[in-house]
């Protein structure tokens, strides 16, 4: 089994609670739309996966990504 050392584990638990912190900071209204933001992500991402090409997939998953970055840009704009 790996040992992980103390101070990574302790950089860590940081890492979350600066996360968590801002997670309370955001207004109610961005939080709403972050959840649009993800929902409208993961059915783009469902679609783009039941395409047949490889290749079509691809570009279908980075049209997705490119939408959500959009999405969440205008939450901070």
């Amino acid at each position: 089994m790996m040992k992980i050392p103390r101070r990574s584990l302790q950089v860590l638990a940081f890492v979350f609670s600066v996360v968590g912190c801002l997670e309370e900071v955001v207004p109610v209204e961005a939080m709403a739309s972050r959840t649009s933001c993800s929902s409208v992500y993961y059915t783009c991402m469902d679609n783009a996966s039941q395409l047949d090409a490889f290749w079509m997939r691809s570009a279908a998953g980075w049209n997705c990504y490119v939408d959500l970055a959009a999405c969440v840009r205008e939450l901070f704009v």
